[in-house]
């Protein structure tokens, strides 16, 4: 018997992916090599006509009724024997605010750790978390447990994310905007087999813990390494990928072969990892076979490094590994991993230097927010204009242009300078929470919110 259970409860389009004969292997009929999701090797045809239906539909509804059917084929034919169900039950010392029990998946999850805080931890300026059990590989193309993907959870970004209290709102993360374009509507002729593309716009100053910019170009490489790559936990995400096309450093075309009521979630929910650690010579599309086997390991050849919120450094503070305390990314249960926030050594606050959603760079997005709609737009940015190279004194419906609070904003010396233009200017068009209002999100805090950077406080 193998016991096993799956966090992603509120997402049905895992019939497909975790059931489908397609993710298999050879064990069933020889469809493919390489071993996929499908660990219990259920081969059924008729199942696998539904299931594709399910994630292969028009139309949301008609994914449901499809799904409905594969429930049902799946429990006559006894596919999995559900002797136990169980309830998570997680705990965390009084103090902690930022804590959040998403749906699904209990209190360990992304917003968790990029939020919580506390004045006085029992470790000074440290949020400590105890797992069940250790890592096996923190290689992103082999990692296969819960444990292994938490702290990769935590180095790596996606280009959505979904609320954790409502995971139907998916929002903008490292992508800006996403668009569901036909053939028709790209402007150019995609490649044979195209039915429809997904537009993805990135933010543009988000930069890789080792100093180089993320661009279009990481996220086609990361898209198209996990379809050619035998990943076991993306080759259902992938595998309709026709090809991506690159339109410019912050945007790219993703082609599917297949439409799908899922099609955004399964590529926006991926890990993007950087082109020039994984790529064969730091550049093209094709991954490095050499870093790619789980004989590689990411922490002991300094290659752990990604965009996100933590940082995997040693004590020299030389960034992609030494962070653990076995000096690899197999790490047992009595073993430690020690990540440190992205922007912990910076004091400039520069784009190349900090988390592009740090704490200081939310509260500056809603300095420039001048009107308050939760959207740097135009209004905003013309008031600025309006307001450069004048004096306050004489100009009093200016003042917020030159205001400052805690270091956040303008400089306070009574004259609109282009310095303070440039901060509105960079988040021109940026909604934090794209595309819904951040007032709109479920269960969300208050807007502005009140957030924490190390002992300093942004109400």
């Amino acid at each position: 018997m193998y016991t096993g259970g799956y966090k992603d409860v509120t997402d049905f389009s895992n019939l497909y992916g975790l059931y489908n004969s397609e993710f298999a292997g050879s064990n069933c009929g020889g469809k493919s090599s390489s071993f996929g999701a499908n660990y219990i090797f259920y081969c059924n045809p008729t199942f696998d006509h539904w299931s594709s239906l399910l994630e292969f539909n028009s139309t949301f509804p008609g994914a449901v009724a499809a799904g409905i059917t594969s429930e049902d084929i799946f429990g006559q034919t006894v596919g999995t024997i559900p002797i136990w169900s169980n309830v998570d039950r997680f705990a965390y010392v009084n103090g902690w605010t930022g804590v959040n029990n998403g749906v699904g998946q209990g209190i360990p999850n992304y917003f968790t750790w990029l939020n919580a805080w506390n004045p006085s931890p029992a470790l000074p300026n440290t949020i400590r978390q105890g797992m069940k059990q250790g890592t096996d590989t923190v290689n992103i193309y082999d990692a296969t447990t819960l444990w292994d993907f938490f702290p990769l959870g935590e180095i790596y970004d996606t280009l959505l994310v979904q609320n954790p209290l409502d995971p139907s709102q998916l929002m903008g993360w490292t992508a800006r905007s996403i668009s569901v374009l036909s053939p028709g509507q790209l402007g150019y002729a995609p490649p044979a087999g195209t039915v429809e593309s997904l537009r993805f716009s990135l933010r543009s100053d988000i930069y890789w813990q080792d100093g180089f910019k993320l661009t279009a170009n990481d996220v086609k490489f990361t898209i198209l390494s996990y379809r050619d790559v035998p990943a076991a936990n993306f080759q259902s995400f992938v595998n309709t990928v026709v090809d991506v096309t690159v339109l410019n450093s912050n945007q790219l075309d993703v082609h599917l072969g297949k439409t799908s009521p899922f099609a955004e979630t399964n590529i926006g929910l991926l890990p993007i990892i950087p082109q020039h650690i994984w790529a064969v010579g730091g550049t093209g599309f094709t991954a490095d076979s050499s870093k790619t086997g789980i004989s590689f390991d990411p922490v002991s050849n300094y290659a752990l490094i990604g965009s996100g919120p933590y940082v995997c450094s040693d004590s020299t503070g030389r960034i992609g590994g030494g962070c653990t305390s076995t000096g690899t990314g197999s790490v047992g249960a009595s073993g430690t991993f020690t990540l440190q926030r992205y922007g912990l050594t910076s004091t400039t606050h520069a784009p190349n230097s900090v988390y592009f959603r740090s704490s200081f760079n939310i509260k500056q997005w809603v300095w420039a927010d001048a009107n308050g709609n939760q959207n740097v737009d135009l209004a905003d940015v013309s008031s600025a204009a309006y307001c450069f190279n004048k004096s306050v004194s004489l100009f009093p419906g200016c003042a917020h242009w030159d205001s400052t609070a805690n270091g956040v904003g303008g400089n306070g010396d009574g004259i609109v300078e282009l310095s303070e233009f440039s901060i509105v200017a960079r988040w021109y068009a940026v909604m934090w929470t794209a595309p819904y209002i951040w007032s709109s999100l479920t269960n969300v805090n208050s807007y502005p919110p009140t957030v924490y950077e190390g002992s300093t406080i942004y109400p």
